[in-house]
């Protein structure tokens, strides 16, 4: 199904959050490894402003969307989501145990990836303790520790997020029976995020 036709599908202020990693950026990994080649992520696939206007409206008043970008894409980003209602409230960051390719000589290796934060009107609290927004997680010995980068081979996947990053965000935004949605759902890590959280906190009952 395509993000047109899901949106299409969703009634006016049905959906809890809004969590995404749209193709803003082509992307095919040209690697020479013995594995099976990487889907390609093509950039024309991804609509900003019918996004974010879509969005908004199937967003709940008051709830949260998140949407990963890069440092070339978050003005973009940004401005249109706010074009279409969404109240901007953070970026969030997230530091890599690798750094991606490029220019090799003339640019410094990029080991981050942001999150943009926004709301639909003045937005509902977070829920748990206040954390950064510099997504480092705590070790058993107290120091701060990568959420390491998803190889591409392991759903062949060029652009695959953390579970454990899904997870947080997902935890901070929702309660159990919310209704979550990744228009661009790619090799279906939200999902796994969200279902994540229904089992474990239905155990707690």
């Amino acid at each position: 199904m395509t993000t047109r036709a899901l949106f299409a599908r969703l009634p006016d202020d049905s959906v809890d959050l809004i969590l995404t990693d749209p193709p803003y950026k082509d992307y095919q990994s040209h690697r020479p490894v013995a594995h099976a080649r990487v889907k390609a992520v093509a950039a024309r696939q991804f609509d900003l402003e019918f996004f974010a206007r879509q969005s908004h409206r199937v967003l709940k008043d008051g709830r949260h969307l998140y949407c990963f970008c890069d440092h070339l894409t978050f003005p973009a980003v940004r401005s249109g989501l706010e074009e279409a209602g969404f109240t901007y409230k953070n970026c969030l960051v997230w530091v890599k145990n690798n750094h991606g390719s490029g220019d090799l000589r003339g640019n410094w290796a990029p080991q981050h990836e942001f999150v943009v934060f926004a709301t639909k009107g003045k937005g509902e609290p977070l829920k748990g303790r206040r954390r950064s927004n510099v997504l480092l997680k705590r070790l058993g010995d107290g120091t701060l520790g990568f959420y390491p980068r998803v190889s591409n081979y392991r759903y062949l996947h060029g652009t695959s997020k953390p579970v454990e990053i899904l997870r947080l965000l997902i935890a901070a935004s929702t309660d159990v029976g919310d209704v979550v949605l990744d228009p661009y759902g790619g090799a279906g890590s939200t999902a796994v995020a969200a279902r994540w959280k229904t089992d474990i906190i239905s155990s707690r009952k």
